[in-house]
């Protein structure tokens, strides 16, 4: 199914050629975090922008920690080439918990296009991804599988070469060729 025939059936809206808003890198890529309670190791990046209503939007992008040696044996962290994509409202991020925002289909598009933006950015700075995970928030599941279809067709029309399909926990999983 086409991106302007699921726009259509979800919303009316038949303009897919959405600019992306201005957004900029907060703090340094690929930050090792550990995990107070766990001691797990993860590896994020952030990103911010703000909607033409003032609302702040955060983007994070997490990779698996693989271990590398450097010269001297010592033991360095590096990013997996998976990464998990998880945005929303600063508010939601700050509170992990993500809810439909529910401002419109063209602000939608106009957010998921600064989504796609940072994840190119990102991808081009650090080389070696090959797969991209994320899910959707909605009020119920009929709502997130409209919004699946929706950001799916999206990728698609992005990462054109890529397969786009569904992860083990039901959000999209996207292979890049």
């Amino acid at each position: 199914m086409k991106l302007r025939n699921i726009l259509k059936e979800i919303g009316g809206v038949e303009d897919t050629s959405t600019n992306a808003y201005p957004y900029k890198l907060v703090g340094k890529l690929n930050k090792v975090n550990t995990d107070r309670e766990t001691d797990e190791l993860s590896i994020e990046t952030r990103y911010t922008f703000k909607t033409s209503d003032g609302e702040r939007y955060v983007v994070v992008i997490a990779t698996e920690v693989e271990v590398d040696y450097n010269d001297d044996y010592d033991e360095i962290y590096v990013p997996g080439s998976e990464i998990s994509i998880t945005f929303g409202t600063a508010d939601q991020v700050k509170s992990d918990e993500y809810t439909a925002t529910n401002k419109g289909l063209k602000e939608a598009l106009k957010v998921m296009a600064t989504v796609v933006e940072i994840t190119k950015d990102y991808m081009n700075k650090t080389g070696g991804i090959n797969t991209i995970k994320f899910s959707a928030a909605g009020k119920d599941s009929d709502n997130r599988l409209k919004k699946h279809k929706m950001y799916n067709a999206y990728v698609k029309k992005q990462f054109p070469n890529a397969v786009v399909d569904a992860n083990e926990y039901g959000g999209t999983k996207v292979t890049l060729k």
